[in-house]
């Protein structure tokens, strides 16, 4: 039996992408039937460009009817991206769940044709399970990933690698516990701790791994998204050196 998750979107615009991202609820390999909630995040981050504050596409609507209102708790929040994501991690831990998937709406399970096997979810969980068991102080685990090639999916300012596989965190054990830190996006604290105190995570878990492209994005979308990106990038760059510019014992600290 495989402890209660959760898979947790926070998304905008993205009705096209919801069919892949969740899958097809008559395909037992999909996500969508290899979890007990799906938690969705609607809402623009600041700074993006866009008439409306929230989606107007119906994606929530449409993933309600598809996968099930006893299945997916539906939120919206229109603000920064740290906070609009706590809030999934927040009724996750309401909801009494062990661990949090984090998905974006333009990832999805992928069919490695070299791993038949995969995805497989039994051997996922178990290994997920055993790592929780074996490490019970950390909170963070990662998933592999398939970064497509340039064409198939733009990067939005990031340097990454190019048809290759590569760990993001994507697993959050006891969401109740920790919280995004308020210093950018992608950095975890526990909930008592001050923002730079962040959580390291070092434990991959396979079975099932994930890919994303931009196929299903419109031109004017990517183009509005990637302003925003490099704007959030100066932002969070600018929030971390103020941050330390006023707290230099800190950096003593971290340094030492």
């Amino acid at each position: 039996m495989r402890p209660k998750t959760a898979l947790a979107v926070s998304g905008f615009q993205c009705r096209q992408e919801i069919p892949r991202s969740l899958g097809d609820p008559k395909e037992p390999l999909a996500i969508c039937n290899n979890v007990d909630l799906i938690i969705l995040g609607d809402g623009k981050y600041p700074a993006f460009n866009w008439p409306t504050e929230y989606s107007t596409d119906g994606w929530l609507e449409f993933a309600i009817e598809t996968y099930g209102s006893d299945k997916v708790i539906s939120y919206k929040h229109a603000g920064e991206q740290s906070a609009k994501r706590q809030e999934y991690l927040n009724i996750a831990a309401q909801e009494n769940c062990k661990f949090v998937i984090v998905w974006d709406s333009d990832e999805y399970i992928y069919h490695d044709r070299n791993r038949p096997r995969y995805p497989n979810w039994h051997i996922f969980y178990d290994r997920l399970t055993r790592a929780s068991r074996a490490f019970q102080e950390e909170n963070l685990f990662q998933m592999w990933a398939y970064l497509p090639s340039l064409s198939d999916w733009d990067r939005a300012g990031n340097a990454t690698a190019v048809n290759t596989y590569q760990p993001y965190v994507r697993i959050i054990k006891n969401p109740g516990e920790i919280k995004y830190s308020t210093m950018n996006h992608h950095s975890f604290v526990k909930r008592d701790a001050e923002p730079h105190d962040w959580i390291n995570s070092w434990l991959v878990i396979d079975g099932v791994r994930f890919s994303m492209d931009s196929k299903l994005r419109t031109p004017e979308f990517l183009e509005v998204r990637n302003k925003w990106a490099l704007k959030q990038l100066d932002d969070e760059t600018m929030r971390l050196y103020w941050y330390f510019e006023k707290n230099p014992e800190i950096v003593k600290k971290l340094l030492g």
